[in-house]
C-alpha cells in the first residue's frame, strides 16, 4: 500500500511539474504580461535606478543611525565626565603606587647583584689565593720528596727489604 501511494505521489508531481494531464495553471498565469523590456519594473522605474534609490535610502538610514550612536556616545560621556574623572584619578594614584613599588624593588634588585658581584669576586680572590698556597704546599712536598729520593739513591747502604 505504502510502496503505491508513493508511486502514485511520484507520477502526481511528475504530472505537476508539466501541467499538462489534469489541466492545472497557476492562478496567475495569465495575469503575467511579458515584459517589453527586460530591465523595466513597475511604473516604468528600470532596475539600476530603483536599486540606487534602495542604496541611496539606505546610506542615508546608515547615516541616521551613526549621527545618533555618537550623540548617544557623546552624551555619555558628558553624563559620566565626573565617574570618569574619579576613576582617572584613583587608577592615577594607584599606578603612582605600583610605579614606586616597582622602582623600590629594582634598587633592591641591583643593591643585590651588586653584592652578589663583589661576593663572587672576594670568593674569587679567596679561592685563588687558597689554590696558589695548596698549589705551592704541593710543590713543596714534591721538592722534599725529591730531595729525599736523591739521598736514599746516593748513599752506599742498602735499604733492607
Amino acid at each position: 500500500m505504502g510502496v503505491i501511494t508513493n508511486r502514485f505521489a511520484g507520477v502526481f508531481i511528475i504530472a505537476l511539474a508539466i501541467g499538462v494531464p489534469f489541466g492545472f495553471e497557476p492562478a496567475n498565469a495569465h495575469d503575467v504580461e511579458p515584459a517589453t523590456d527586460a530591465m523595466t519594473v513597475q511604473d516604468g522605474m528600470s532596475v539600476h535606478a530603483e536599486l540606487e534609490r534602495l542604496a541611496a535610502e539606505l546610506k542615508a538610514h546608515s547615516n541616521r543611525a551613526i549621527d545618533a550612536a555618537a550623540q548617544v556616545a557623546q552624551q555619555a560621556v558628558e553624563d559620566n565626565a565626573e565617574t570618569l574623572a574619579d576613576v582617572q584619578a584613583e587608577w592615577s594614584e594607584q599606578l603612582e603606587t605600583f610605579r614606586t613599588l616597582l622602582n623600590d624593588q629594582k634598587a633592591n634588585l641591583d643593591r643585590m647583584a651588586e653584592d652578589a658581584a663583589a661576593s663572587l669576586d672576594t670568593w674569587t680572590k679567596a679561592a685563588k689565593d687558597s689554590w696558589l698556597e695548596m698549589h705551592d704546599s704541593a710543590q713543596d712536598a714534591l721538592d722534599r720528596l725529591q730531595d729525599w729520593l736523591d739521598r736514599q739513591s746516593a748513599s752506599p747502604e742498602a735499604i733492607p727489604v
